[in-house]
């Protein structure tokens, strides 16, 4: 459930020769100091441009530096050069041309292992998450220590489903920087997709140990409990998420769910009705609300909440079924016979199967 973006360090290839505080030059005042760059030999030439350039980078002005970054490519295309051209490219979110750009610094340099960095930055942001996971790995054979690099490999590698490598990127850039929450978070959620809920509960609480207090990661430990059969450590988890987001609920949802696995029935709909409140039209409550009045023979109540998702889902075959079958347990034959014509439309396997209840009961159609 984690939205972090990728870590984007955006390095300059050289510290800004101007400070942040000083004021851009007006536009005639920028015409006349190009004229002066374009006299002047093509190395100087770049490295003035350059030096413009980041002025207007470190301004936001990311076009106007994308000009003048191309200018010094064209006078001296340095590693530096198409770096910085990747970079102004990047912030405008032409990652085609940054990538063209990072592609040509890496070429003239290729042990710059920031060109790398933010060539699978580009790749990762266009959706090219193989290309992606290519740079990150070069990355990392430049540059053993970067526990950022090796966070993004796994973020690139969870993106085409290698969960598996994931985890080992993670826990390297664990092992580098021991209170990078972050890694430690989509540890947790490697591990979970891969359905080793033990070991994404131990990446999830170390995440909490060295400081998380996100109300996310608190759900996610929720889930990865409930996956490992401790509901009771679960509905904890899912609690201090709350805490941290009390107008979510879904938090409110899995708790009652937890309970229901804990055949916890009163404390479920409690969990349920508050969820409920938030949001009147959560199909998911109502449907386990259906399961707990059915298993403790309140079908009238079990009706209407069945009812309920299959007017917020109409679609619901599985709710129409329960319905029906509600329906049956409370003597109401009429509403079964329709609730069954409805189901013959989404599945007649289902229909069939409800058919056969109502005849074990000696109702007629």
């Amino acid at each position: 459930m984690l939205r972090i973006a990728l870590i984007l360090v955006m390095f300059l290839a050289s510290a800004p020769i101007y400070a942040l505080q000083e004021p851009l030059p007006s536009s005639l005042e920028l015409r006349r100091e190009v004229d002066r760059i374009m006299e002047m030999e093509p190395e100087k030439a770049a490295r003035e441009f350059i030096r413009l350039g980041e002025l207007y980078f470190k301004h936001k002005k990311y076009e106007k530096a994308a000009v003048l970054f191309e200018a010094a490519t064209t006078k001296n295309p340095t590693g530096k050069a198409f770096f910085n051209l990747g970079s102004a490219y990047y912030m405008m979110q032409a990652y085609d041309d940054a990538i063209n750009a990072y592609i040509y610094a890496v070429k003239i340099s290729p042990n710059y292992a920031e060109g790398y960095y933010n060539l699978g930055l580009a790749y990762y942001q266009s959706g090219n998450f193989y290309s992606a996971k290519d740079a990150f790995a070069y990355v990392v054979e430049l540059r053993a220590g970067d526990s950022d690099a090796y966070y993004n490999l796994g973020k690139a590698c969870v993106r085409i489903g290698l969960d598996k490598s994931a985890v080992d990127a993670y826990q390297k850039a664990a092992d580098l920087d021991p209170n990078f929450i972050d890694a430690y978070y989509n540890l947790g959620l490697s591990y979970k997709r891969l359905e080793q809920y033990d070991k994404a509960v131990a990446a999830l609480n170390k995440a909490v140990q060295i400081g998380a207090n996100d109300p996310a990661i608190f759900f996610s430990l929720g889930e990865c409990y409930q996956g490992a059969g401790d509901n009771n450590q679960a509905i904890v988890a899912f609690q201090n998420a709350f805490k941290l987001n009390s107008n979510d609920p879904e938090i409110l949802y899995q708790i009652g769910v937890s309970h229901v696995n804990l055949e916890e029935y009163d404390q479920a709909i409690r969990a349920f009705g508050s969820a409920l409140r938030m949001n009147k039209d959560f199909a998911e409550c109502y449907y386990n609300l259906g399961i707990i009045y059915t298993k403790t023979h309140k079908y009238q109540n079990a009706l209407y909440a069945y009812e309920q998702v299959v007017r917020i889902q109409p679609e619901n075959r599985t709710a129409y079924y329960n319905l029906g079958v509600a329906y049956i347990n409370a003597g109401d034959t009429e509403s079964a016979r329709r609730t069954y014509k409805s189901l013959l439309k989404l599945d007649i396997n289902l229909a069939e199967s409800l058919l056969t209840m109502m005849k074990g009961n000696k109702e007629k159609l």
